[in-house]
């Protein structure tokens, strides 16, 4: 799970005004009421559309019984997802630190792009017209690098969406809440995943969604999109409804840390507040139901 990146000019003041009280006390008002810059925006935008298709790709996968795991409710597979996670992330390391190519990197994109989208394709067509999909879409990707993100963001909505119809709500939450302990442990800390971040970030690796608006970016690492994602549709065998507070919840939490990055900017961990508002907002729709 990377860390939220924002990067902004910053401008001069053509000229200094003495401060004065009625100065002072607009400056204090400015301070508590948070700008949204155009790219943070686009960010909230493409979050919410990722998140439902997430939802749309979890609704055919429980339709039809696709999961990754044997038992969905069992505590387990939280416990091997998240050593996976760790696994994964040690290897990365490695990787950057050894290999200095970003063919490799290519290679694992188009992977992941070919295999979610001929799964998600397979729904509704047959096996044949699904790979054919697949490796069209791979082929737009590879010759047309402007469509990065909308490969990427489709390639995690998925994972989310099967990842969420793989587990119900308990382990989906015992996971994404370790996963957000440990995203504030990586990024604070030990700040191996800002190493990896940047590593990656330098070597063109898609593994994060990546906005720009002029000298203005900012950047939401795929994981920050798939776990919500995940617990919207867990949360879709308690209720269509409980899932759609999920999706609320979960662009509550990032309007929080977008929040922060406008007012500090750098590396933020990004799941804490997402998977707690996506967690929150179900547990008030299970309140109230």
């Amino acid at each position: 799970m990377f860390a939220a990146k924002r990067k902004r000019r910053v401008k001069k003041e053509a000229k200094k005004t003495k401060p004065g009280r009625e100065t002072k006390k607009t400056t204090e008002t400015q301070a508590l009421i948070p700008k949204f810059r155009g790219v943070s925006l686009r960010l909230i935008a493409v979050f919410a559309i990722a998140q439902a298709i997430a939802l749309f790709a979890g609704a055919q996968f429980l339709s039809q019984q696709v999961s990754v795991v044997k038992d969905s409710a069992s505590l387990g597979n939280a416990a091997f997802l998240f050593a996976y996670v760790i696994g994964a992330t040690l290897l990365m390391l490695v990787l950057v630190k050894y290999y200095k190519g970003n063919k490799l990197f290519m290679l694992v994109e188009y992977l992941l792009i070919f295999s979610t989208v001929e799964l998600f394709a397979a729904m509704f067509v047959d096996e044949l017209a699904s790979l054919i999909i697949a490796a069209a879409v791979v082929l737009v990707r590879h010759f047309e690098p402007r469509v990065r993100n909308g490969t990427l963001l489709l390639a995690v909505a998925v994972v989310g969406g099967l990842l969420g119809a793989s587990l119900d709500l308990l382990p989906a939450a015992v996971f994404a809440g370790a996963l957000a302990f440990y995203d504030v442990i990586a990024v604070f800390y030990s700040k191996h995943m800002v190493t990896l971040a940047k590593a990656l970030d330098s070597r063109g690796a898609a593994f994060a969604v990546h906005l720009k608006e002029g000298k203005e970016s900012i950047q939401l690492g795929t994981g920050d999109i798939v776990i919500p994602a995940m617990l919207s549709v867990s949360a879709l065998r308690i209720a269509p409804a409980a899932a759609v507070f999920g999706l609320v919840g979960s662009l509550v939490g990032l309007v929080v840390i977008i929040v922060l990055l406008e007012k500090f900017k750098g590396y933020w961990p990004a799941l804490p507040p997402i998977v707690f508002g996506t967690l929150a907002a179900i547990g008030v729709f299970i309140v109230l139901a």
